[in-house]
């Protein structure tokens, strides 16, 4: 069947005697390619909005971020957003850059220190124990840790003077390894208890809301605003 359409095309092609034929076989291979392109796009299209569900799922729809507020302020906007909107889906958590070391292995990752004193998880999480440092597959495997094992989370901004401006360190065991199927999260992103960092610091700080259901940014404007 192919056979037969190729050679009546290359013979079309050779023994064409007007213009207008060759013509139009150029406007059929253009529509042919641009078909194609056209269901290219469709297909990356779909695979692009399941990478961004994914990602939503894990990061949130939005968050609401601190700087330099008081932790008074930010309780303060904790108990409204609970007061006021009691379906939203959000946790507090203080967000920061640190270093993770396993044995001579290390590398910068994002770490989201989440407040589970209520049990509350995110959906990605629910069912998992999160007692210490929960990882993604990929970084595990970037530093070569395993469940079980005892790593340390560095933070160089954070120092004691005491101790001649040595960066701080809090020892953590690996609780649970997930793979959540954004590249981007699972070789940078880690997932710790709030209290771990709050000692790492040395401040009952909280640095952001992470919202993990829908919402309206208009609404969210308006009552952060008042």
């Amino acid at each position: 069947m192919y056979f037969a359409f190729f050679k009546y095309f290359f013979h079309y092609i050779i023994h064409a005697r007007t213009r207008q034929r060759l013509l139009f076989l150029a406007m059929v291979g253009l529509f042919i390619s641009s078909a194609s392109l056209f269901i290219l796009q469709s297909g990356m299209g779909g695979l692009q909005d399941k990478l961004v569900a994914r990602s939503k799922n894990v990061l949130g729809h939005g968050t609401i971020n601190f700087h330099k507020q008081d932790t008074a302020f930010v309780y303060d906007v904790l108990n409204r957003l609970k007061k006021n909107w009691p379906k939203l889906h959000f946790l507090p958590e203080y967000k920061i850059e640190l270093l993770l070391r396993n044995k001579t292995y290390i590398s910068p990752v994002m770490v989201h220190a989440l407040d589970t004193s209520k049990g509350k998880l995110p959906s990605f999480l629910k069912g998992r124990d999160l007692q210490e440092l929960i990882t993604p597959f990929d970084l595990s495997r970037k530093i070569n840790m395993q469940l079980g094992d005892k790593v340390g989370l560095i933070s160089p901004s954070h120092v004691d003077s005491f101790f001649g401006d040595i960066p701080r360190k809090v020892s953590v065991f690996l609780d649970d390894i997930v793979v959540t199927d954004v590249p981007e999260i699972d070789i940078f992103h880690c997932w710790v208890r709030l209290p771990l960092i709050q000692n790492l610091i040395q401040e009952r700080a909280i640095n952001t809301i992470r919202i993990y259901s829908q919402f309206s940014k208009d609404d969210m404007k308006e009552f952060l605003e008042n």
